[in-house]
């Protein structure tokens, strides 16, 4: 063990984070993931811990066994999370476009966000569709490891979807394990499902896997969002709300209809540790980035049939943002 290593392992006993260390040491964030990573390799068990502001606490993991998986947690820093949510990047297909991540990237640091929300199908994968610029595997996964936008603000945690399961069950490839391996701002949480839970409550994001059965996981989530679809909806149902992930590309498999890219804003109000108030305003890039409609509902406010609908307010909006 190196003494740099040492040293790292002496400051994670002290609940030092990824960004406290990397200044105490003078190394850059990545260093100090790689450094961590190996440390756990050779048989420290530590297990992070997220913070809404983007940075990573590591601590001692005393369990050896697992019970939640597809589970992270968010450490929240106040009563209010913010984050953007996008889906079906489809990197690899014509439709796909790195410079819309960075168009997201650039909205995400303007607006002080630090957490991004990739609901699926990171690559096209190869056994879908013939539309691709990228028509191999590694060169889409290198691509995503390599180019993707990074920003030391930002942590962007994944959902996996249809089109990346394909290269594990086809291609042996769990693109899962590599983008662990070689970044540690974009964090899998696992494939077809996954909870993301803050403070006393949690949000379901999930995308169809086709190929195998989605994960069963238990769960009393009041919102739930879906990638796969490529459009945005909004659903309200009993005692919560379902939204659907626009795409973040063009790709298409229906050629008559037009994908315009997008994302959502999300912003979450707490009362009593609980999700109270919940808004969701979508954006399309089209050159410009622009509001087009806003999603709201009162969770405190629970109706049920078209009373209850009511209290979803979905109104149109048109702002255009220069980024």
């Amino acid at each position: 063990m190196t003494d740099i290593n040492n040293n790292i392992i002496e400051l994670l006993m002290q609940h030092k984070s990824i960004k406290e260390i990397s200044c105490l040491l003078n190394l850059t964030e990545k260093q100090v993931y790689m450094r961590i990573n190996h440390i756990i390799n050779c048989g420290y068990n530590f297990k992070p811990e997220y913070i809404s502001n983007s940075d990573i606490h590591y601590i001692i993991n005393k369990k050896y066994y697992e019970e939640k998986s597809n589970c992270i947690k968010i450490n929240m820093l106040d009563e209010t999370f913010r984050c953007i949510i996008i889906s079906d990047t489809h990197i690899g297909n014509i439709g796909y476009n790195m410079d819309l991540l960075k168009r997201v990237y650039e909205y995400a640091a303007k607006n002080n966000i630090h957490i991004i929300i990739n609901c699926g199908d990171v690559i096209d994968g190869v056994h879908s569709t013939n539309r691709r610029i990228l028509t191999d595997l590694k060169s889409q996964v290198s691509t995503l490891i390599s180019k993707h936008p990074y920003d030391k603000d930002i942590i962007e945690f994944m959902i996996l979807g249809n089109h990346d399961l394909h290269s594990l069950f086809y291609d042996g490839i769990d693109i899962l394990k590599i983008i662990s391996k070689y970044r540690y701002d974009l964090v899998p949480i696992g494939y077809g499902k996954g909870i993301v839970n803050l403070k006393k409550d949690s949000i379901l994001f999930r995308h169809e896997l086709s190929v195998d059965k989605n994960p069963q996981i238990m769960t009393d989530s009041r919102l739930i969002v879906s990638g796969h679809g490529h459009m945005m909806k909004t659903k309200v149902f009993s005692d919560g709300m379902i939204l659907c992930a626009p795409a973040l590309s063009s790709a298409t498999c229906d050629q008559k209809i037009k994908v315009i890219p997008g994302f959502i804003d999300l912003r979450i109000e707490f009362d009593k540790d609980k999700f109270d108030y919940i808004e969701a305003r979508h954006f399309i890039i089209d050159p410009f980035v622009c509001e087009i409609s806003q999603s709201r509902c009162k969770m405190s406010e629970v109706y049920y049939g078209k009373e209850r609908e009511e209290k979803c307010v979905k109104k149109k909006v048109y702002k255009k943002d220069n980024n």
